[in-house]
């Protein structure tokens, strides 16, 4: 978390985390630790959506006057999609002068952009916001992205709808499965580094006493 000021407060981090949609998954998943829990080598011990979350609370302690999102909902499922586009939603409402540069093919990331540009092989040929470019360009690349993904999430919405009630429980999503694992192992993790951390003192009691008995 540091790693966007490292001057940051404990209550500084934890109001990140709050804004970015994270402190949640922390409370439950992370125990008594919280904040400083050891999450492994470059966030390995976080899930895709974890990671996102985190990343973008960074921005709230750096506070930068230009933020830069490269496909930062592209990695995740469609629930971990919302909780972080929420949050990224957040910044501008709560960081108020800020200018935001978002890469995306995700319609959702972009679509309240004050101006989306559209390239074609390296080309602008396209640009306004989301209703004028529907408008201005009803065969352009940007409304034929809207009319694909409008459809295949109306077809998403009406297979969960038509899923039998009586049917065995939806198999979970691979990033839950990995959460979960990565929790787990976050455990685990703590209770190897109190054996070996107990293992350390002991051996140094017994070096300590056999010293003094010679």
């Amino acid at each position: 978390m540091k790693f966007g000021n490292p001057d940051a407060t404990d209550e500084e981090i934890t109001h990140a985390l709050e804004s970015s949609n994270a402190m949640a998954f922390i409370k439950k998943k992370m125990g008594e630790d919280g904040i400083d829990t050891n999450v492994g080598q470059s966030g390995g011990q976080l899930s895709g959506g974890q990671k996102q979350r985190i990343a973008i609370a960074r921005v709230f302690t750096k506070k930068p006057k230009i933020l830069l999102l490269d496909e930062a909902t592209s990695a995740l499922d469609k629930k971990n999609e919302k909780i972080v586009q929420t949050a990224i939603d957040k910044i501008r409402k709560e960081l108020g002068d800020i200018t935001t540069i978002v890469i995306a093919h995700r319609l959702s990331t972009i679509k309240n952009a004050d101006r989306i540009i559209v390239l074609n092989k390296g080309k602008l040929t396209e640009s306004g916001n989301h209703e004028s470019l529907l408008e201005d360009y009803p065969e352009g690349t940007y409304t034929k992205f809207v009319k694909q993904q409008e459809s295949a999430e109306a077809q998403a919405d009406d297979e969960d709808a038509n899923a039998d009630p009586d049917a065995s429980p939806v198999k979970q999503t691979e990033d839950q499965k990995r959460e979960k694992s990565e929790t787990e192992g976050l455990k685990r993790q703590g209770t190897e580094v109190d054996v070996n951390m107990m293992d350390k003192i002991n051996k140094q009691d017994e070096e300590y006493e056999k010293g003094v008995k010679d």
